[in-house]
């Protein structure tokens, strides 16, 4: 190999590490946007909250009884927010390389078999390093395809 294929060699590294650094920077502003947009519809959720709580405050001091129409709107719409804080928690979690749990909804590792908020088991997919597709693991638990679920061959 010669100096000139050297330098050649040398620059495509360069930019190729250049790139990836950039979609790095790139999805960690995503995340940082994301994660703005749920503290403001988390801020939604409060300001309804607050606002349900003054009302009933004042029809019950009024009548006496509670207004069922008003509460039912009201959580409808906090339930609204909170899918689409669940929406967009799951972007931040594949932008992070993270999952969500299917239990609880938080966010947690790729590698995490049990969630550490609210211990139920989730899986976990890895690629098995050399072994063939289609090749089934010691346990059984191939999918086939070189995936694996953490945990199939437990009990539970």
């Amino acid at each position: 190999m010669g100096v000139a294929d050297f330098f050649k060699n040398v620059g495509t590294s360069i930019g190729k590490t250049v790139g990836k650094t950039a979609d790095k920077i790139d999805d960690a502003v995503d995340v940082q946007k994301i994660k703005y947009k749920i503290s403001k519809k988390q801020d939604e959720i409060t300001y309804l909250q607050t606002e349900l709580g003054k009302k009933m405050l004042a029809v019950y001091a009024e009548t006496g009884e509670a207004d069922i129409a008003s509460i039912e709107k009201t959580y409808s719409e906090i339930c609204r927010i909170k899918e689409e804080i669940e929406a967009l928690n799951a972007v931040k979690a594949e932008k992070r390389g993270d999952k969500i749990c299917p239990g609880c909804s938080a966010v947690i590792s790729k590698d995490d078999e049990y969630c550490s908020k609210c211990g139920m088991k989730v899986a976990c997919e890895t690629k098995s390093e050399g072994q063939e597709q289609g090749a089934s693991s010691e346990n059984g638990n191939s999918q086939g395809d070189g995936t694996y679920r953490c945990g199939d061959d437990k009990t539970e």
